[in-house]
């Protein structure tokens, strides 16, 4: 009897119901709806010289207009790619001109949480409006069914294109019967721009962002 395979399926669990799912050799996870970047997508093969994000390839509708980002501030979120997805190009859109920004790419360790710096990028100009990318030659391949965290730098204020709340990862809350904008959304520190990136995160509590309903979204070019 086969043991491996792929069993596809429309379901359209109710806000607040979880399915249980097997993400290949990582064993079974839940699955909330709304669950943002650690949710299973793009179950075929990425298409070369098109882009995609980390907000797992949201429509425009599934875009937030803007992200309004500040001085020395880093953020990160999980993305986990279903089939391998080797990149040529990264960058972020600029709404709201201002500094720089590079993109930050992280490894997962055994709990999950970031650990060992893969890629801190040059700048990325944020003095036009629209996208803007890396200018140093750079590839990486992304395996699949593994968890990444992914995220920006900002040297001053202004505003990124935006992951749109549902497509933000959920990862536990303060206290829900008080408030309901006390999620935490995403992974934030305070780091002088000019200091480069911890080669390893070393995951903190006070790492998790409360009312963080939205972050910049991160680009990627299929190679």
């Amino acid at each position: 009897m086969a043991t491996t395979g792929s069993i596809l399926s429309n379901l359209n669990p109710s806000a607040g119901q979880s399915i249980r799912v097997n993400a290949g050799n990582t064993g079974w996870e839940a699955y909330t709806p709304g669950g943002g970047s650690s949710r299973p997508t793009q179950l075929g093969q990425y298409i070369g010289g098109n882009f995609y994000d980390v907000g797992l390839e949201a429509s425009a509708a599934n875009l937030a207009s803007s992200y309004t980002v500040a001085a020395d501030r880093m953020e990160l979120i999980p993305f986990r790619p279903q089939v391998s997805l080797a990149i040529d190009q990264v960058g972020l859109i600029v709404t709201t001109t201002g500094g720089n920004a590079k993109v930050i790419i992280y490894s997962s360790d055994s709990n999950g949480w970031p650990d060992a710096l893969i890629k801190e990028t040059g700048n990325l100009s944020m003095g036009t409006a629209g996208p803007t990318y890396v200018s140093e030659a750079w590839s990486y391949t992304f395996n699949a069914n593994t968890k990444y965290w992914i995220g920006f730098r900002s040297s001053a204020a202004g505003a990124l294109r935006a992951v749109a709340q549902a497509w933000m990862p959920n990862l536990g809350r303060q206290n829900p019967a008080t408030s309901t904008t006390d999620g935490f959304g995403a992974l934030r520190r305070t780091l002088a721009y000019a200091t480069a990136a911890p080669s390893t995160w070393t995951f903190t509590s006070t790492d998790l962002a409360a009312g963080v309903v939205t972050t910049a979204n991160v680009l990627f070019r299929a190679a």
